[in-house]
Parts: structure tokens; sequence; C-alpha cells
């Protein structure tokens, strides 16, 4: 598996390697700019099936609404170009107001406070995953209009294309830039030849702290693997339909438009002492703000019922799991700080050691329990499922005979389990003793035997699984692991 892994990742990059992942203009311009570049495929597509979406007509009244549909589309594009030219010089502003970099969620914590902040944040969570989900999608359905015998197979396509782009995302994104530097220019290119066709033609007659973490190629590995899924089953519950994709997307893009340029209007107010130049500043982020707010409601309000719902919905979820996530950190933090002034006193140990069989794994647990406690303290628990008539099993029988010949003088207790269950009696059990006895710790001991294959784990140790799991949620227990590794002769 390790093999494999490096052979498709690459090898392993150490921190001090990060200057490895740094790229040139030429390839970074490539890298950011692609998100644009997408909205460009698919833009002119949906804003002509928005604008058709009312008119079914047939013969010469479908051509008179075809011209009249091509009319309307250019002072669409206007509109468009000049809400760009709003955002931009918007956004100009923000660049220069914050040199180190100054996202939505950046300016609206530091000017209208911690909500607008995870709105915002929420918004492009939501975005980073459908920008994905949105652009292949449209891309995938672009190459299967032109090869008709590939109709049918979008989701499929589209999935493939998806954990393509997160496997050259996860070599590093050096590596991933220059992959993605060759269909990015290639299709500028192709643009600048389409607008340089459509010329002469007229002359003639467009994110809990996990995700943190950065893997083996100093990517985080983590957000991609998380963006990968979230995106793959948002493509298969859409069919890979741009149609439904798109106005979630654009929705979340505005949302994060308005606060952010919301959030630059505050942040001249709040300059307003030191930059001569503030109001000016303000009024055109304002304006901004304005623009994109206008866009956002009707978005929300026209698309609502053709899935934009689902972000109105799941942005105030959102927010109110990053602000419980953030309250549970500065929970936890505070109780461990805390925990540093609380006298720690000498406790005593009991060991019990969970037997099921006798094997090398039980007689290595019974040896290490007899090192951490004296002969008084450690004692063996197995659970038996009686018969239909009450009587003991015959395992119990087989059990208790090897135990007087291994048990090295470890006294075992027989716990029945009419119900056929296993976890469930001895945690009461030790739930018992436990009260018993509160000023003991109680040490469990799991012997477990470690298969030599991966896929054995999946067959074995399920009752130790469940035992840690449930007992590592009581005060005062300790579990341990006792390992013994089978080789394969003893598969």
């Amino acid at each position: 598996m390790l093999d494999l892994r490096r052979a498709l990742l690459g090898r392993r990059l150490a921190s001090d390697e990060s200057q490895h992942t740094k790229v040139n203009k030429f390839v970074g311009l490539s890298v950011f700019s692609s998100d644009a570049l997408s909205s460009v495929a698919y833009a002119t597509q949906e804003i002509m099936a928005s604008l058709s979406s009312n008119v079914h007509m047939a013969g010469a009244a479908a051509g008179g609404a075809a011209l009249a549909l091509f009319g309307l589309s250019i002072p669409v594009a206007l509109s468009i170009v000049g809400l760009l030219l709003i955002l931009g010089i918007g956004y100009r502003q923000t660049v220069l107001a914050y040199p180190g970099g100054g996202g939505a969620y950046i300016v609206a914590k530091e000017n209208l406070g911690e909500l607008a902040a995870l709105t915002a944040g929420s918004a492009l969570l939501t975005d980073y995953i459908l920008t994905v989900a949105a652009s292949v999608s449209s891309g995938v359905a672009a190459i299967t209009s032109a090869f008709p015998t590939l109709a049918g197979w979008n989701v499929s396509i589209t999935i493939l294309c998806i954990v393509f782009i997160a496997m050259a995302n996860l070599r590093g994104v050096k590596e991933s830039g220059a992959l993605f530097a060759v269909p990015t220019y290639g299709f500028i290119a192709l643009m600048l030849l389409l607008l340089a066709t459509g010329f002469v033609k007229v002359a003639d007659g467009f994110l809990p702290k996990q995700l943190a973490s950065r893997g083996d190629r100093l990517v985080f590995s983590n957000g991609i693997f998380f963006l990968t899924l979230v995106s793959c089953v948002l493509v298969w519950a859409c069919h890979a339909n741009t149609d439904l994709l798109l106005p979630l997307y654009a929705l979340g893009v505005f949302i994060g438009f308005t606060i952010s340029q919301a959030g630059m209007v505050m942040h001249w107010v709040n300059y307003r002492m030191t930059e001569k130049s503030w109001r000016i500043k303000a009024f055109i982020n304002a304006v901004g703000a304005v623009a994109a707010g206008i866009v956002m409601v009707d978005i929300g309000l026209t698309k609502f019922a053709h899935g934009a719902w689902i972000v109105v919905v799941l942005i105030p979820i959102m927010v109110a799991t990053f602000f419980r996530i953030h309250r549970h950190y500065i929970s936890v933090r505070s109780r461990l700080a805390a925990s540093r002034t609380e006298d720690i006193h000498p406790r005593p140990n009991r060991v019990v050691i969970f037997v099921s069989k006798i094997h090398r794994g039980t007689l290595e647990a019974l040896r290490y329990a007899k090192a951490i406690a004296g002969d008084n303290e450690v004692e063996a628990l197995t659970v038996d499922f009686p018969d239909d008539h009450g009587h003991p099993s015959p395992e119990r029988g087989k059990l208790e005979a090897d135990w007087k010949k291994y048990c090295e003088g470890v006294p075992l207790r027989v716990l029945n389990s009419p119900f056929r269950k296993v976890v469930e009696p001895i945690v009461d059990e030790l739930e018992r003793m436990a009260e018993a006895e509160p000023e003991y710790t109680t040490t469990v001991l799991l012997p477990e035997f470690v298969p030599d294959r991966w896929w054995g784990n999946l067959l074995h140790n399920q009752t130790a699984w469940r035992l840690k799991a449930v007992l590592l949620t009581k005060p005062r227990t300790v579990v341990i692991s006792i390992p013994y590794h089978l080789d394969v002769a003893g598969e």
C-alpha cells in the first residue's frame, strides 16, 4: 500500500522543503484564475437557458423568438460586465487594504464580527464544493455533447474527473499547477480564437482542525479528500446537471461578495481618522455591496425552488455548527488548563484481563498484569452464554480446565450472559467494581492477535474494539491492548 501511495503521490516532503511548493507567476495565474475561466465556459449557456425557459414556439415564431432572445442577451451581458467592474474595483481596494490576504472571512471577521464572518465562511465552503461539481459537470457535458456515444455516462465520467483532479492536487501545488496550466492557457487561446472568428463573421453581414493539517506533499490532504467526497456525492445526487448545481453555486458566491464588500465599508469607516479619501473608498465598496446584494436576493428568490433553498437552509446550519465547534475547543482548552492545578494523588491499581480463549496473547497479558499490579489485584473475566436450560456452555468447561494449567495463580470469574451479549456484561461488572472501590484505578487488559494481512482486522478483534470504544468514556479506567502478532504460517 505504501509503495502504491508513493507511486501516485510522489515522495514525502519535509516541512523545511516548503520551497518545493512555490510556483512562478505564469503557473500561479493558471491555478488561481481557473475558477473564473470555468464560469466563462458555462455562463453563456446558462444565461440563454434562463432567458428561453418560458419560450415555447415553433416554426417562424421560434425564429423570431431566437432573435429576441439574442437581443436580450446583449444588455444582460453588459450588465454582467458592469457588475464585474464594480466588484473588481471594490476588491482592488480590499487587496490594497489587506496586502497579506483579505478574503471574505477575514474582512468580515475584522469589521462585521464573527456571525458575518462565519456566514461568509460557510458560503465559501459550499462554493469550494459546488465550483468543483458545477465546473467539472459542465466540462463533461460539453464532452458528451461532442461525442454522443458517451451520452448517459455523465455522472460516472464526472466523478472520475473529480478523483483525477484530487489526485493531481494531492501531489502538491507545484505539480498540479504545472498540469493545469496546459488546459487553462489552452482554453484562453481557444476563447481568443473564437472571438477573432466572431469578429470576422460580424464584418461579413463567462472548509473540525484535521482540515488544517498538511499531508506528505505539504498540501491540505484531508481538505482535498473531503472536497472530493462531497463533490462526488453532489454530482451523483444532481445527476451532473449544471442547471441544478449553478443556482446553488451562484447564491453562495454572491453571499460572500456582499459580506466582503459590506465589511470593507466598515473598514473605511473605522479608519476614517487616518484615511483621507475614506468616503470615496467606502462609497465604492458600498456600491459593490448593494450590487452584489441585489444579485444575491434575486438568485435566492428566483432560483429558490430550483435548488437555492439548499444553500439558504445549509448556511445557517453550518454557522451554528461552526459556533458549536468553536465553543467546544474553548471549553476543552480551559478545562485542560485548569486541570494543571488539580491535586494528583497516588491511586492503587486493579488489573482486569478480558479472556475469551487461551492463546499466546492471553499468556503475555497475564505476565504484564503481574508486572504492573500485585497478585491480589489481578483477576480475569470471561463471558459465557448458557444454553436453553441455563447450563454452562461446553466452551466454559474447557476454558476453566485449561485455566488451571496456564493461569499462574490469577483467578478467573465467569459472567453469565443470557442475552448473548459480551460487551454489556463486562462493562456492567467494571462499573460495579468501580462503585465498590472508588479509590482504585481499573486497568483493563485486552489480549488481541494482529493478523498478518490488513483485511484480517475486519474479521477479528471486533469485541475488543467495541470494548475500548465504551471503556474510554469511563472515568478512572485505563485500557491497554496486548498485541500478539500472527505470522503467515499461523494464519
